[in-house]
């Protein structure tokens, strides 16, 4: 990860193409998890800042994929007055 960036992450699918990672957030930075898994060469893909260009520019134009494929599955956000 980049300076400052603290949290961490499980694979839990992986195959020859792509893997499905769980991560956790610690400092809520700007690109955190972007910048940790490129770190660890597990880019996201679709990301042109900090993926590969080859492979987002074939997904773009082989599958119309535009945008980066990061989503969420849960989001938990602790209350400022708990």
């Amino acid at each position: 990860g980049g300076e400052g960036d603290e949290g961490g992450g499980d694979m839990f699918v992986r195959n020859l193409t792509v893997s499905a990672v769980r991560v956790v957030i610690a400092t809520g930075r700007r690109h955190q998890i972007r910048r940790h898994l490129q770190g660890l060469a597990h880019h996201i893909l679709g990301d042109t800042t900090y993926g590969k260009g080859r492979i987002n520019q074939a997904l773009r134009d082989g599958y119309g994929l535009p945008r980066l494929c990061l989503h969420s599955r849960r989001l938990a956000i602790q209350h400022p007055n708990t």
